[in-house]
């Protein structure tokens, strides 16, 4: 990461840049994603996540209906994730108060999923719960006896159209 202080402003900046794999990693996947892994998986005759589930037995009107998942702590091969962090605030004093303005913003870049050594990576990254840009700013002036703030979060576009297709 980077830090910068410029010694004429009240400015702070940093800029860090993360690049994280965890091996062997205990979690839960999420009843979507047990469906999404094995329905998507190359190997789907022998994909380990398809017997996390049951489906009405064949011949039944409701053939297709997932009765039940099952969704324990597993141990998942992999995660990755990447992205970039920017940080920024500034401070200056008023005659009649204080302001303070913060920001902060990250962009991930790569956040993948392997959840079993057979399986396929899953791409999470701009998928919903997952989005690839996230944002903050506050704004604070305090005027004694007085402070006013106000702030903004902004969520990034996300989507699971490419998993359930478009309607």
């Amino acid at each position: 990461g980077l830090i910068w202080t410029p010694d004429i402003i009240n400015l702070q900046m940093s800029l860090d840049y993360y690049d994280i794999e965890v091996d062997d990693e205990v979690t839960k996947l999420g009843e979507n994603n047990i469906l999404i892994g094995c329905y998507d998986s190359l190997n789907f005759a022998t994909e380990p996540l398809c017997n996390l589930f049951t489906r009405s037995p064949a011949g039944q009107s409701d053939q297709f209906n997932v009765l039940t998942v099952t969704d324990n702590y597993l141990n998942i091969a992999t995660q990755k994730t990447r992205g970039v962090d920017l940080d920024v605030q500034y401070t200056h004093t008023l005659p009649w108060g204080d302001l303070s303005l913060h920001g902060q913003v990250s962009h991930q870049l790569e956040d993948e999923q392997v959840l079993l050594a057979s399986s396929e990576p899953l791409d999470l990254n701009g998928l919903i719960g997952d989005p690839k840009w996230v944002g903050n700013f506050d704004a604070t002036f305090d005027m004694e006896p007085f402070s006013f703030f106000y702030g903004l979060r902004y969520v990034g576009e996300t989507s699971n159209e490419d998993s359930y297709g478009a309607q």
